[in-house]
């Protein structure tokens, strides 16, 4: 799925990544940022700037059958993973 929305004010989902099984939070995010922005992973700033990626990974494994999500900025989205297994992308100023 791509950025169909490019002019998309804050707060509007722009995207929406399932996350697939055995696949770590961290790498998702990667992902989808990429895909969205059409930027190799390699091109992107380092997720671990943002979050620590081991933390992140396991908080996720630990309410994936719950109804928890988290919540950060990164490469201009706010990043939200959440229990259903899905990445949501909203657009932010950076």
């Amino acid at each position: 799925m791509t950025d169909d929305n490019p002019s998309a004010p804050d707060n509007e989902i722009v995207y929406e990544y399932s996350i697939a099984a055995e696949e770590l939070a961290s790498t998702a995010v990667l992902l989808s940022v990429s895909d969205v922005t059409d930027t190799p992973i390699e091109d992107l700033p380092s997720l671990t700037n943002v979050v620590d990626t081991e933390h992140l990974d396991g908080l996720w494994a630990s309410f994936a059958d719950d109804n928890g999500q988290v919540t950060f900025t990164f490469h201009g989205y706010q990043v939200t993973l959440r229990a259903d297994e899905t990445v949501v992308l909203r657009r932010r100023e950076e």
